[in-house]
C-alpha cells in the first residue's frame, strides 16, 4: 500500500516527475514553498491530451488535498481531472494569471488564491461562487474566430490604404461607414468600417472587423472610448516624417496601454519609397 500523505515542502523542486503507479492511496500532497513552474508536465510529454487526462485521474484517484502555494507556477494543466480534490492552495504563485475554466467541474470546499492577480475573475467571490462562475463560462465557451482590427495614427499616415490592401486578401462581408472621424474627407471616401473574412491555407476562417480612425487631433478624446481589449492594433506612421513621426506615435501607444493593457500592437511604417530616396534619417540614441 502506498503513502496516504506526501510532504515535500521547501525541497527546491523545480519539476515534478510522477511515477504512474503506487500513488492510488495518496490523499494529500504538499508541494508548497518550492520552485515549481509546471505541474504534471511529464504527462504532457508522454501522452496526448486525452490520454493524459484519463491517466492523471487513475494515478491520483483519492487525492483530496493539494498544496502548491509559494511556487512559480505559470499555468495549471490537468488538475481539474482530480475528481476527489477537496482542498487546493495556489496562493502566492505570482506568475499565475489565469484559472482554467475547467476548474468549474471540481467539487472544492477550499480554494486559496491569496496574493494572486487573476485576469477575468470578479473579486471577493467565495469558493462556491467562483467555481460556479467558471463552470458557467465553460458551458458557454465556444470558438469565436472574430477579431477587432484597429488602425490608428496621424492623418495622412496611410491607414486607409493599408486596410484596403489587407481586405483584398480576404472576402468582404459588409461595409458600414467611412473613416471614423473623417466621413467628409474625399481622400478616405472609399475606406470604411468593414467586416471581412480571411481563411489562411489549411486553417479555419477568421472574421475581422476593421476600425479606421481618422488622425485629426480634435477626435483623440473620443477615440479612447473605442480602445478595448481583445483587439489587434495597427499603429501606422509615415516614415517620411522621420523622427517627428516616431514621436507622434507615443500618444497612440500610451492610450492603447492605458485603455487596453497587454493588447497586441503592430507598428507599421508606410511610404517607404520616400525613405529610400534619403528624405529622412534616424539617429541612434
Amino acid at each position: 500500500m502506498g503513502p496516504h500523505m506526501l510532504l515535500l515542502p521547501q525541497t527546491g523542486i523545480q519539476h515534478l516527475c510522477v511515477r504512474h503507479n503506487g500513488l492510488e492511496h495518496l490523499t494529500a500532497l504538499h508541494l508548497n514553498n518550492n520552485h515549481l513552474e509546471t505541474l504534471f508536465g511529464d504527462f504532457e510529454d508522454l501522452y496526448n491530451l486525452e490520454q493524459a487526462q484519463r491517466t492523471l485521474g487513475k494515478v491520483f484517484p483519492r487525492l483530496s488535498i493539494l498544496s502548491l502555494d509559494h511556487n512559480n507556477l505559470k499555468s495549471l494543466v490537468y488538475i481539474h481531472q482530480l475528481s476527489s480534490l477537496n482542498s487546493l492552495d495556489l496562493s502566492f504563485n505570482t506568475h499565475l494569471e489565469n484559472l482554467p475554466l475547467e476548474f468549474g467541474v471540481l467539487s472544492l470546499s477550499i480554494l486559496k488564491l491569496d496574493g494572486l492577480k487573476l485576469n477575468g475573475i470578479p473579486p471577493n467571490l467565495s469558493t462556491l461562487k467562483l467555481l460556479k462562475y467558471l463552470k458557467n463560462l465553460l458551458n458557454d465557451a465556444k470558438p469565436y474566430p472574430h477579431m477587432k482590427l484597429v488602425a490608428v495614427g496621424n492623418a495622412g499616415s496611410g491607414k486607409t490604404t493599408l486596410l484596403q490592401q489587407l481586405t483584398k486578401q480576404g472576402k468582404k462581408v459588409r461595409r458600414r461607414c467611412h473613416t471614423i472621424g473623417d466621413e467628409m474627407s474625399a481622400s478616405t471616401e472609399t475606406a470604411g468600417f468593414v467586416e471581412w473574412e480571411y481563411a489562411p491555407r489549411s486553417q479555419k476562417k477568421v472574421t475581422f472587423t476593421t476600425w479606421d480612425f481618422g488622425g485629426q487631433s480634435e477626435y483623440f478624446t473620443v477615440y479612447q472610448c473605442f480602445l478595448t481589449h481583445r483587439s489587434l492594433y495597427l499603429v501606422v506612421w509615415n516614415v517620411a516624417d522621420g523622427e517627428q513621426g516616431l514621436r507622434d506615435l507615443q500618444p497612440w501607444l500610451e492610450n492603447i496601454e492605458a485603455r487596453a493593457p497587454g493588447s497586441p500592437v503592430i507598428v507599421i511604417g508606410t511610404h517607404g519609397d520616400s525613405a529610400a530616396h534619403g528624405k529622412w534619417c534616424l539617429r541612434g540614441a
